[in-house]
């Protein structure tokens, strides 16, 4: 009897401290909705763009089952993908994208997103890239 109370309550602790740190699918809280891009830096100019639900030229939809729709807005179009959560990085994402899903242009979808201070960033400014700032709604 002692052993199945120990049990029970190891359960219950687990789940209490998987639902604190981060949903029990292993992604941190908050990844699955829908996310619209509210601003972008421009590394060449110094400029910073930032863009509103109503003018986002681009938003992300992601799913529980590690899938995800990225929506280009002035292209009219959409392109499928899938993501996975890195090991050594839990806050980083690798995006996968379905090219053959889309007619959407190629070019220009971050191969990683990081989860920061309640947004998804992708910084290329290290490689003369602009950095993307994606907000939840």
């Amino acid at each position: 009897m002692r052993l199945l109370t120990f049990f029970i309550l190891l359960s219950i602790a687990f789940q209490l401290a998987c639902q604190k740190e981060k949903d029990c699918s292993g992604k941190p809280d908050g990844i699955e909705g829908r996310w619209i891009l509210a601003e972008t830096f421009n590394p060449w100019t110094s400029e910073v763009t930032t863009y509103t639900e109503g003018d986002t030229p681009e938003t992300f939809e992601f799913r529980p089952d590690s899938t995800f729709t990225k929506f280009l807005t002035e292209e009219n179009c959409s392109i499928d993908g899938t993501f996975q959560q890195e090991d050594e990085m839990p806050r980083k994402f690798n995006l996968t994208y379905q090219e053959e899903s889309s007619d959407c242009p190629v070019y220009g979808h971050p191969s990683f997103l990081i989860l920061e201070n309640e947004q998804l960033i992708h910084d290329g400014t290290p490689w003369d890239g602009a950095r993307l700032v994606y907000r939840k709604q």
